[in-house]
């Protein structure tokens, strides 16, 4: 099926703008709150409008947004707005993501889009505040706030305690000083991701990568009390789903690079900033050891499960060209974001995980073979785009992002297979019991209705909830 260039930022306007107990304000009525606004949508779950569409006739200008904002939508001069990026999608649609700001300093969980053309808006969404009651300066030091949060974390092994892994980071970021150690950034953050103007506080926001116990997660603690008071997990998992010669997709050509006439591995430069897939040889340690091959022909069939190692990269390219050709966009981050695979990842581990940085592959156990293939690492890529475009974090916004991966990462299956068939089960090429089905949530126990049958209520799991806009999307 051919996607249209701006479905990723319409669907998103679609599921914010029709939220629990929303107000529609249409014609005259939305006009006197917004001028030349045709529809405006507010919830109680926020203080400004949710969404607002103008008419054609009167979009008004972009460099109107900030006044419009402050004098229309009534938004105290207190907040402002900082903004995070800017895609133009192939409509010619420029759509610009704004995080809300307190007297300079960023709240945690808000973004609105302002979606312009021509240098005129046509319609802005998201998530704003206008009645937060905290403190902006903090009383307790970085480092004591560190300490606490390292406390509440209480790994065996921290990243940043592994010089493998210190010497990984400085070659991501190509910065020498570059290290996983947590530093401290001031942020406005919800109390236990309850999203509303009176349970915001003032807090240390720490990044925190744990080798052992594996964990990666952004700490909130609170700048007065030194009380944890939110996290985010930072991992996003394929929750055990599941050329070269690759063991799921066939036998492809892929591109590879060339360090003499009887080596190669799994490098290339030519898409975006670059893809390279790197060997991690049952450890958990992030070395750039590569993949070798004497004839390029990769179908390396051994006891260390090599023949599954070309599906990561494949997939890698698959995915890239994907969202390339489909969207215009280039890589995660639609300015060539390089995609690094790392494979053989610990022992018998049941998983495939995007973490912020990166994207890691289990080998497995005695049940379910390694999970690299193409669904899962499109499914773990998109992942990565939706941190930089909507970044849905946790609870019913966790489900959606889940559902993304799904269904992004099962089209890109189907159009790798030419097109004929959309499977529709997810982790059924892995050998053990597919995880989910898009097309009949309820046989593995995953709803098909919002709040319905196997809704999970009290945790609000992301993979189970998922499967809600998974079977819209069937």
């Amino acid at each position: 099926m051919k996607l249209k260039t701006t479905t990723w930022s319409i669907l998103l306007a679609s599921l914010f703008s029709f939220t629990a107990n929303a107000k529609e304000i249409l014609g005259m009525e939305a006009d006197k709150k917004v001028k030349g606004a045709e529809k405006i949508i507010e919830s109680q779950r926020c203080d400004v409008p949710e969404f607002v569409l103008f008419r054609k006739e009167a979009q008004p200008s972009f460099d109107k947004f900030e006044s419009i904002a402050h004098q229309q939508m009534a938004i105290a001069s207190t907040y402002g707005f900082k903004l995070l990026n800017s895609d133009k999608d192939q409509l010619g649609m420029v759509h610009y993501r704004y995080q809300e700001t307190f007297n300079g300093i960023p709240m945690e969980g808000t973004m609105y889009i302002v979606h312009v053309k021509n240098g005129k808006i046509v319609s802005m969404n998201g998530q704003l505040y206008n009645a937060v009651h905290t403190a902006s300066t903090a009383s307790m030091s970085e480092a004591n706030a560190l300490k606490k949060a390292l406390e509440f974390v209480h790994a065996d092994v921290y990243r940043w305690q592994n010089p493998a892994n210190e010497n990984q980071i400085k070659y991501i970021k190509n910065d020498p000083a570059a290290t996983w150690y947590p530093k401290g950034e001031l942020f406005l953050a919800p109390v236990n991701n309850n999203f509303s103007s009176a349970n915001y506080r003032l807090a240390y926001r720490f990044d925190i990568y744990a080798d052992r116990p594996l964990s990666r997660q952004y700490v909130f603690v609170d700048a007065s009390s030194g009380e944890v008071i939110n996290t985010v997990n930072r991992i996003r998992n394929a929750n055990a789903i599941g050329t070269a010669v690759t063991q799921y997709s066939g036998t492809h050509p892929f591109t590879t690079d060339s360090v003499s006439a009887t080596s190669f591995r799994l490098r290339e430069t030519g898409r975006g900033q670059g893809i390279e897939t790197y060997n991690l040889q049952g450890s958990t340690n992030y070395t750039n050891t590569d993949f070798t091959d004497a004839d390029n022909y990769w179908n390396n069939v051994n006891a260390a499960l090599d023949q599954y190692v070309p599906d990561a990269h494949f997939g890698a390219e698959m995915t890239y060209d994907f969202y390339w050709t489909r969207f215009g966009r280039n890589s995660i981050d639609n300015n060539g974001f390089k995609l690094l695979n790392y494979v053989h990842y610990g022992n018998n581990y049941v998983n495939a995980f995007w973490d912020g940085t990166e994207m890691t592959f289990g080998d497995g156990d005695a049940t379910y073979s390694p999970l690299t293939s193409l669904d899962v690492e499109g499914h773990e890529i998109t992942h990565g785009v939706t941190e930089h475009t909507s970044n849905l974090g946790a609870n019913e916004a966790g489900a959606m992002n889940e559902s993304f991966s799904d269904c992004m990462g099962n089209t890109m299956r189907f159009l790798a297979s030419g097109g004929t068939t959309f499977n529709w089960l997810i982790g059924d090429q892995l050998g053990g019991t597919p995880f989910r089905s898009m097309s009949n949530p309820n046989a593995y126990q995953n709803p098909d209705t919002y709040q319905g049958t196997y809704w999970d209520f009290a945790t609000q799991e992301v993979h189970n909830n998922s499967t809600v806009m998974s079977f819209w999307y069937y």
